[in-house]
């Protein structure tokens, strides 16, 4: 949110910009006041990001019965699950909007072997 007067006159900018900036000597504020001077390169907002994350499993079962070769008439039959973005824990949180939340996916399938 630091931006300089000719931004705000060119641009939207957030609400905090206007309302939160620093205005006297002794304000404490996140936001620095206006002004046309640029504001050089800073690790100010820069954070750890430790993640703990299961992107994805998957499981399979295979049936290799007499009874399902005759009942069936194959040689097998495999059951399956895999499952994606099971788990997420990070120090930062992520940001995720309406029109993409956060899903979970999972699938279950039978596969027969002739």
């Amino acid at each position: 949110m630091e931006v300089t007067k000719a931004t705000i006159q060119n641009q939207n900018v957030d609400e905090r910009v206007l309302s939160g900036r620093w205005f006297m000597p002794g304000d404490l504020t996140f936001f620095k006041k206006l002004s046309n001077e640029t504001t050089h390169a800073t690790s100010r907002y820069v954070m750890k990001d430790n993640v703990l994350q299961l992107q994805s499993i998957g499981l399979q079962y295979r049936f290799d019965q007499a009874v399902l070769r005759r009942a069936l008439h194959c040689n097998a039959v495999i059951l399956a699950l895999n499952a994606n973005d099971l788990l997420y824990l990070g120090s930062i949180k992520r940001e995720r909007g309406t029109s993409y939340p956060y899903s979970r996916n999972v699938q279950a399938s039978i596969k027969l072997s002739f």
